[in-house]
């Protein structure tokens, strides 16, 4: 979804050094690299869980950024971008990105749920709010989470994600 992007392609092959992996290839969406709009628009933001990850790091592949899932372009965009400026960051200025993220994701989540409270119909099923709710949550709460990978060596965290895929049978 992220990566079927014209602009995101772009935008990444132009700021970052690419690879792809993929923990277990069937998992979701499958193997395709470019899937149509209309299965796109059924998946939430957020959802694919650990197996769909961009992980941003430093020129000596230290990790200063991971996103976790399936995001649509701009908010994609947002996380990418905010990854460029940490790339070069010190650690304690990277930390304060993402605590000054996760509040601003946390703001936003808040708005959202005024909104659902304020609805005067029954909400559709699946309800988008609570879809735009949880993605929101997911995304800072990787935020709050960064200081566990943060500036780790990629290899080391790709070791240990993969070591859990396979002696816990998850993907998260």
């Amino acid at each position: 979804m992220t990566f079927s992007d014209p602009e995101i392609e772009d935008f990444l092959a132009r700021n970052f050094a690419c690879a792809k992996a993929s923990l277990d290839p069937g998992l979701f969406l499958g193997s395709a690299s470019r899937h149509s709009e209309e299965l796109l628009a059924q998946f939430p933001e957020g959802a694919g869980g650990g197996n769909v990850r961009c992980i941003f790091c430093t020129q000596d592949g230290r990790i200063v950024s991971e996103v976790k899932g399936f995001w649509r372009p701009p908010r994609f965009r947002e996380e990418a971008d905010l990854a460029l400026r940490m790339a070069s960051a010190s650690k304690e200025a990277i930390q304060a990105m993402h605590v000054e993220r996760a509040a601003a994701l946390d703001a936003e989540r808040a708005g959202v749920e005024r909104e659902r409270a304020a609805l005067t119909e029954p909400e559709p099923k699946p309800s988008p709010w609570a879809r735009r709710i949880a993605a929101l949550n997911r995304m800072a709460r990787s935020h709050r989470e960064s200081r566990e990978v943060l500036l780790v060596p990629v290899e080391e965290h790709l070791r240990r994600v993969e070591d859990e895929v396979w002696t816990k049978g998850k993907v998260g």
